[in-house]
């Protein structure tokens, strides 16, 4: 992640990062694992709205980068 001079601002990017990486990790889990518990699964998918809808269509491979990516 890129520092800005601006800690509030920096700190607000921070969190929207940490917040797509753990839902990116999420949605991997829902579309690859068959054994996730449909309860735990519908539960979870109620969290992906607005641009967070996306990680449940776009390509696989690029959600499992976005949930590794350290930046």
């Amino acid at each position: 992640m890129r520092s800005h001079v601006d800690r509030t601002m920096d700190s607000a990017v921070g969190s929207v990062v940490k917040e797509w990486r753990q839902l990116a990790g999420i949605a991997v889990q829902i579309r690859e694992n068959p054994r996730v518990n449909p309860d735990w699964a519908h539960e979870k998918l109620k969290l992906f709205t607005g641009i967070y809808k996306r990680l449940l269509t776009d390509p696989i491979e690029e959600v499992k980068e976005q949930a590794r990516c350290k930046e």
